[in-house]
């Protein structure tokens, strides 16, 4: 008596599509809801399934990111591997890099990755090779997410809290915080730095928006444009149009330091600068300026709006592939420098 016979595979050629996988978009792990992207395992489809042979162990999902999307750090006891199919992303954790059609990413047992899509996202495919994916058994995932990953865009951002930290303690700042330092002569020595910054602003502004080649970010550009243009004009309207341009050699050399990064820098580098360094600094000293000069609406209107000036470039910001994290990291700090250079002089002629 012979044992039962395999099934023969059919003699015939099938096509799968992608879309005809079901797909799967967070997983829970002990309570807590992990963003996964799209995963469409191979194993939701049983011809997809039968097809691989059982012996060698294969699982295969296809996986997606869009574009700033994130699957968190995290960590798995088991070889991993990823194709790259279309499109564009980054891997980050043990190693940062982008990632590219075409690109092979191996993952050995315990090591920390996450995967981030660029542009327009990604495609791959997922692999794995105990016989099923991560995924599979939606009980008992294979995987551990870390608790708080350290990712570049983070840190970056916590630097810039500590700049701005620091820059609330600025010669500016000190001088508006003290109604009773800022006699007539002083407040006129002001105003007429701030007209001077302000009309150089507007500059900036426009070489922002002229220069910027990605769309989102160019969006954005034009947005602030619109909202701010003109307010130059409203403060030498309010300041009764009597301040004549300051020529201070060292308050027009850090102003046109930021011209010169608008001009040579990438997209990412003018967000920075424009929302991380220029409109955050902005925003703490309108808050603070905004009592001394009550008189002014425009004092009152920048402190109440630039808020969200500056968080439009964080989301930006967090798109950015981490291969231009240590180009975007100098140019924060060199952003700052300049930002308080160019602040303590306009509080030293102020007082001269």
């Amino acid at each position: 008596m012979h044992g039962k016979e395999p099934k023969r595979m059919q003699k015939k050629v099938q096509v799968i599509a992608r879309d005809a996988i079901e797909p799967l978009h967070w997983v829970n792990i002990e309570g807590a809801l992990h963003e996964l992207g799209t995963v469409k395992s191979f194993a939701r489809v049983p011809a997809l399934a039968e097809f691989i042979p059982s012996h060698t162990g294969v699982a295969m999902s296809w996986v997606h990111l869009s574009g700033g999307q994130e699957l968190a750090a995290h960590r798995h006891e088991e070889r991993g591997m990823v194709l790259v199919c279309e499109g564009t992303g980054e891997v980050f954790g043990d190693i940062e890099r982008p990632l590219a059609a075409g690109d092979a990413v191996l993952v050995t047992p315990g090591c920390l990755h996450g995967f981030r899509g660029t542009g327009d996202g990604f495609w791959g495919i997922s692999m794995q090779f105990n016989g099923s994916s991560f995924y599979d058994s939606l009980e008992t995932p294979r995987i551990t997410f870390e608790s708080s990953p350290s990712r570049p865009v983070e840190r970056l951002l916590a630097r810039n809290d500590a700049r701005i930290a620091a820059f609330s303690r600025s010669e500016l700042v000190e001088l508006v915080k003290d109604p009773d330092g800022l006699d007539a002569a002083v407040r006129e020595g002001l105003l007429q730095c701030l007209q001077t910054w302000s009309d150089f602003f507007q500059r900036l502004l426009h070489l922002r928006a002229a220069l910027t080649t990605d769309h989102d970010q160019q969006r954005v550009a034009i947005e602030h444009l619109t909202e701010e243009l003109g307010h130059n004009d409203n403060l030498r309207e309010q300041s009764g149009g009597r301040h004549a341009a300051c020529t201070d050699s060292i308050l027009q050399a850090a102003m046109h330091w930021f011209k010169h990064a608008m001009m040579v820098g990438s997209d990412h580098e003018r967000t920075l600068l424009m929302h991380l360094v220029l409109e955050a600094s902005g925003e703490i000293f309108f808050k603070q300026a905004s009592a001394v000069f009550a008189d002014m609406p425009y004092f009152r209107e920048h402190g109440d709006d630039d808020g969200d000036h500056a968080a439009y470039g964080v989301d930006l910001l967090r798109r950015a592939p981490a291969s231009l994290m240590p180009a975007l990291e100098q140019t924060l700090e060199e952003g700052w420098d300049m930002m308080t250079v160019l602040c303590d002089r306009m509080a030293q002629l102020a007082r001269a």
